[in-house]
């Protein structure tokens, strides 16, 4: 899920020191997901985009991704306009691993993206 969302002015600075905050105290990590991001963008940084990807294996229930999500945008609310938030989701492409090979599965031709070093030879 990606959730893009205006700073509100002059906040860039303080949503920084409340998101070190939060990752000092471990907090709003989100069950189930894997990898939790706050980007700025460079063309507007008074936009961000917060990523949030979870395992397939460990989806949680929509009602605890909502409740989630509630939670962390109250304690952020000072510093975002969440009524300028544009929610996005996404389908994720299938990786597996087979030794030392991850393949990537998804419609079309199969990828094979090599995690060693391979021979030129």
């Amino acid at each position: 899920m990606d959730v893009r969302v205006r700073v509100n002015e002059g906040q860039q600075q303080r949503l920084v020191e409340k998101l070190n905050a939060m990752q000092e105290q471990q907090q709003y990590l989100f069950s189930g997901t894997m990898q939790r991001y706050v980007f700025e963008d460079d063309a507007d940084p008074s936009n961000v985009t917060i990523s949030l990807i979870w395992k397939d294996t460990e989806m949680p229930d929509e009602s605890v991704i909502q409740q989630e999500l509630s939670d962390f945008k109250q304690e952020l609310a000072d510093v975002l306009d969440w009524n300028t938030a544009q929610y996005r989701t996404k389908r994720p492409l299938f990786i597996r691993e087979v030794g030392p090979h991850k393949i990537m599965i998804r419609p079309g031709p199969i990828y094979l993206i090599t995690t060693s070093p391979q021979s030129t030879a």
